[in-house]
């Protein structure tokens, strides 16, 4: 299988050809909203964004047992994509 990557410059590209807009201007809001975005992630806070969710679950660390080796505390994001009618979606 095939895995399509869109690069940032790419990204930029194309909001800026389908809008009309200054690709330094789409840049600046971009960066702005990733910034934003890792900021929710790194927090844990959940983040609803237009047919898009992102929510972040804290694993708590855990100490060596018997049965299972330490592990660190981990962050696990998902996001899950829905139609723009489904907008109270949990």
């Amino acid at each position: 299988m095939r895995t399509l990557t869109m690069s940032f410059k790419d990204l930029v590209s194309t909001i800026s050809s389908n809008n009309d807009i200054p690709a330094g201007t789409v840049r600046k809001v971009a960066k702005a909203l990733v910034e934003s975005i890792k900021a929710s992630v790194e927090s844990g806070e959940d983040l609803k964004l237009p047919g898009l969710k992102i929510k972040t679950k804290v694993i708590p660390a855990r100490e060596a047992t018997e049965t299972f080796k330490a592990r660190p505390e981990m962050k696990r994001t998902v996001v899950k994509l829905y139609q723009a009618n489904d907008r109270d979606a949990d």
